[in-house]
């Protein structure tokens, strides 16, 4: 327990924007501003999150999709926890180990371009539980619909959990969420739109845009600002 809150005290004197990820094609300009604490910035090729220490989930993953970008055809899975996370607050394989909830990506693997981007989007940093007809069905084809209007559009794509409660968990509290978001900013056009579906397992409509909404209904359900 001691060992514990000195880890606490050494993550809460980083601030959340402790360092530039200035290997990663999402830029800074348009990180979202949350606020809590302790967090910190994990920067890879072609993502950036923001991880929630405490909730050991990702508070936003941020992606630049553009017209250039020749996406990753086929997948190959390599689900496995972040070392990069200190060990306490690090989400494993064996919090998965349930029937229920699908390792659910953020940061589509689909997204990326590159074999050693892919393999990073398999972290478990850039996943939360989503039930199985949710995350195979109406968010992959909104991650579909995204992807296509990349191809003639630029677009910055954020996205991440709303936790309501009462809040359940699986494995060692990892927290399961009430909904997903992604908020996007069409770069091309200086246009925006924001998704937001809830986590169920049924009982969702399959058209995209019944899920609409605006950046402040997202900014008010987490408590975070996008630029």
């Amino acid at each position: 327990m001691f060992l514990l809150k000195v880890i606490l005290i050494f993550i809460l004197s980083f601030s959340v924007h402790s360092k530039e990820c200035v290997t990663s094609d999402f830029a800074s300009d348009y990180y979202p501003k949350s606020g809590i604490k302790p967090s910190e910035l994990y920067c890879y090729e072609q993502y950036v999150l923001e991880y929630d220490f405490l909730r050991k989930s990702a508070i936003w993953v941020g992606e630049h999709l553009s017209p250039k970008e020749i996406f990753i055809i086929g997948r190959k899975n390599s689900f496995r926890q972040n070392n990069e996370i200190p060990k306490q607050f690090r989400t494993t394989i064996q919090d998965y180990k349930e029937p229920i909830f699908d390792q659910g990506h953020l940061a589509p693997s689909a997204d990326m371009t590159s074999l050693a981007a892919e393999r990073e989007s398999f972290l478990l940093s850039n996943m939360v539980p989503q039930y199985p007809n949710h995350n195979r069905g109406i968010w992959k084809e909104l991650e579909e619909y995204l992807r296509e209007l990349s191809r003639d559009k630029d677009l910055v794509v954020i996205t991440g959990p709303i936790y309501e409660e009462p809040i359940s968990y699986i494995g060692n509290l990892v927290p399961v969420p009430s909904a997903l978001f992604k908020y996007v900013y069409n770069i091309t056009d200086k246009s925006e739109i924001g998704f937001l579906i809830p986590n169920v397992n049924s009982g969702l409509s399959n058209e995209i845009m019944d899920y609409k909404t605006s950046k402040d209904i997202i900014e008010l359900k987490t408590k975070i600002k996008f630029n």
